[in-house]
């Protein structure tokens, strides 16, 4: 399936990681509203609208914003919020469609871009430290939290997840 990838990718990368039933496994769930709320935090840092969702419950995905963040091939967040459900631990400048190794067509972004789109998004917002990140992963967010709080339980669990990814060079699958 590795070997097939480059025939969908735009830049014919090479993709090649290790690949073993028996290597490390990570997982964690940072709850589909607070994955909304990271895709808002950071439709609103690049586009900086003056009208906002105060949470991410309801309909998110239909925010102006995300969507012309969604639309945009230039966005600097572009692995983050292209609708990627799989990233790999290799090195692409746009995220693809290609089949899973189930066969279903999914986006397909690269962790190492994810990690460093996380970190700007941090930069740009927050500026938190490695112990802010783990208190707010460890304080998770209530369902219909205040967006910001739920984006931060969000970028939280997607950080430490896209560190595992790239140090273990492994894939990370977003499972719904």
């Amino acid at each position: 399936w590795a070997a097939s990838l480059s025939q969908f990718s735009p830049e014919h990368t090479t993709f090649a990681w290790p690949d073993s039933p028996s290597g490390p496994y990570f997982t964690d769930k940072p709850a589909w509203d607070c994955y909304g709320a990271l895709m808002l935090w950071a439709a609103y840092d690049e586009l900086k609208p003056s009208d906002r969702l105060t949470s991410a419950k309801d309909r998110w995905d239909s925010d102006a914003s995300y969507l012309a963040t969604l639309q945009n091939d230039g966005s600097k967040y572009r692995h983050l919020v292209a609708n990627t459900e799989l990233w790999l631990p290799v090195v692409f400048d746009s995220p693809f469609s290609a089949p899973s190794p189930g066969g279903n067509e999914v986006i397909i972004g690269s962790s190492i871009r994810l990690l460093a789109e996380l970190e700007c998004l941090n930069e740009s917002t927050w500026r938190a430290s490695g112990t802010d990140i783990e208190n707010w992963r460890h304080s998770g967010a209530e369902y219909d939290a205040p967006l910001e709080v739920s984006a931060r339980f969000g970028f939280a669990v997607f950080h430490g997840l896209a560190k595992q990814s790239v140090s273990a060079r492994l894939p990370m699958k977003l499972d719904y």
